[in-house]
């Protein structure tokens, strides 16, 4: 056995494997960081659209800017690491002499677009802190406009939710689909107040569960109504049926079907 030729296959076969391995490496690495630059970039611009300028921001605006400078300081040390991991495994690319595509996000880049929106967030923070007296008068009023719609709403939903008999399911499904956008928008801005009244220093109320509760019930009925449609369509069809061409034989199959229908 020539264990020199051995030797030197199992050598080239193994700088294959290498190779390969690095070249997967590489390839998840390069859409890591690209994936990473996005969205650093768009957090960057969503922060310097960020409006708290008491006097001319709309209550909604600071609202959803407090809440958003909340939610990037949450993500702040979480993504400081995930950046250094990513500068890591490039280096160690390097180290092994890896050739790079000419389209490499180098993770410089990814570093310094982190850098510079650490800087829009700190000057977001400082923009924030100065006005926090008048944020907090304009988000406490927002609360109260919120509660009252809220109680609106679900004395609306208690008044003309479907459950008359006489409604037909198309027109139930209409009214429930209109109530669940109004329901869900409701939920959302209370989630919204709650993150922004807790960024800003203002006591947070137990949450109310009354809107999720009637989201529950919502979804139950339009559950229903959706059943319902198919049987409801098939005796429309049913009543339509001419005079001049109805069989009795065929009306009553057809019922009975329906029926069925119905049961399962």
């Amino acid at each position: 056995i020539n264990y020199d030729k051995v030797q030197s296959q199992v050598n080239l076969k193994y700088d294959s494997w290498q190779k390969e391995l690095q070249s997967c490496f590489a390839t998840i690495l390069a859409q890591r960081l690209h994936d990473s630059h996005s969205k650093i970039t768009k957090a960057k611009e969503k922060l310097e659209a960020v409006s708290l300028e008491g006097a001319s921001a709309s209550t909604n605006e600071i609202v959803l800017g407090v809440t958003f400078l909340q939610e990037m300081k949450q993500n702040l040390e979480p993504w400081s690491g995930e950046v250094d991991k990513l500068i890591e495994s490039e280096r160690l690319l390097k180290r092994q002499r890896h050739t790079f595509r000419g389209d490499w996000m180098e993770g410089s880049r990814v570093k310094g677009q982190f850098h510079h929106m650490e800087q829009v967030l700190a000057k977001r923070n400082r923009t924030m802190e100065e006005q926090i007296p008048l944020l907090q008068s304009r988000v406490v009023a927002e609360d109260k406009i919120s509660a009252q719609r809220v109680a609106d709403l679900l004395s609306n939903w208690e008044q003309d939710k479907p459950l008359r008999g006489n409604v037909k399911p198309e027109e139930a499904i209409d009214i429930l689909t209109k109530f669940e956008f109004d329901m869900k928008k409701a939920k959302l801005d209370h989630e919204n107040l709650i993150k922004a009244k807790d960024a800003l220093g203002l006591e947070v109320a137990t949450g109310d569960s009354a809107v999720s509760d009637c989201l529950d019930e919502l979804t139950d009925m339009k559950e229903v109504w959706e059943a319902v449609t198919g049987p409801y369509e098939s005796l429309e069809e049913v009543k339509d049926t001419p005079w001049s061409t109805a069989v009795t034989r065929k009306i009553r199959k057809a019922l009975d079907d329906i029926m069925a229908d119905l049961r399962s």
